[in-house]
């Protein structure tokens, strides 16, 4: 696979999965820090992800993926295997 994976990129897909601007995604953002990123908040993200970067995200790896940091080193690692 061929795509760079950024924070720009994530924050993009965060704003759209949930309706706001991504300019008001923190750096820092995690799960039930940021109003919008609570369970349904966080399936939609998923699911943007699963779709844009072309992966299949496990039950067991969606429920380590709470940080825009682990969002971004797993799509890194799943590009390195793809």
């Amino acid at each position: 696979m061929n795509k760079e994976v950024g924070e720009n990129d994530v924050k993009k897909l965060m704003g759209k999965a949930w309706g706001v601007g991504s300019e008001k995604i923190p750096s820092d953002a995690g799960f039930n820090e940021f109003p919008q990123w609570d369970s349904l908040g966080h399936v939609s993200l998923l699911l943007a992800l699963e779709e844009e970067y072309r992966v299949s995200i496990d039950y067991e790896i969606l429920t380590e993926l709470i940080s825009m940091s682990a969002i971004i080193e797993y799509l890194k690692e799943a590009y390195c295997a793809g």
